[in-house]
């Protein structure tokens, strides 16, 4: 298929992922996960900002416990003052390390300060919620039921 001759070619820095290269950084993303750790006792540097214990408020009030990871030393996308987001919302405490981090060659998690890097070093904002009645965030926690009209 041919592009229309006015098509504009799209920029990667101007914050608009075609879906190939979406799709390359998800890959890209699962693989860094999948590789063995080694850790040395250093730490990365600081790739992000934590704002933690945030409570967001809901449409009915409820609040909702929150941290958000947002990158520094890097340019939001096409000069605005906003980056991507990426959400996870969990019942299991936002500040726990995922379970979903574990393979194979790496049975230890990665925390969730460390998935936040990963992700800050690309210029995502990584925001973890604890779902509405667990562990800091408000109101009441019905398995299955009580996320819906929150997220």
């Amino acid at each position: 298929m041919t592009p229309p001759a006015d098509a504009q070619p799209r920029n990667p820095d101007a914050g608009d992922l075609g879906r190939r290269d979406f799709v390359a950084s998800v890959l890209g993303a699962a693989a860094w996960l999948a590789l063995p750790r080694v850790h040395d006792g250093e730490q990365e540097s600081a790739d992000y900002t934590l704002l933690s214990d945030v409570m967001v408020a809901m449409r009915d009030g409820v609040r909702l416990a929150t941290d958000v990871y947002i990158p520094v030393g890097r340019a939001a996308p096409a000069g605005t003052r906003r980056f991507p987001v990426i959400l996870e919302r969990t019942p299991y405490n936002k500040t726990a390390p995922s379970r979903s981090e574990r393979t194979p060659t790496n049975a230890t998690p990665l925390g969730r300060g460390d998935v936040a890097a990963f992700y800050a070093r690309r210029g995502f904002v990584m925001v973890y919620q604890d779902c509405r009645g667990r562990y800091k965030s408000e109101g009441e926690f019905v398995k299955y039921l009580s996320d819906g009209n929150d997220g």
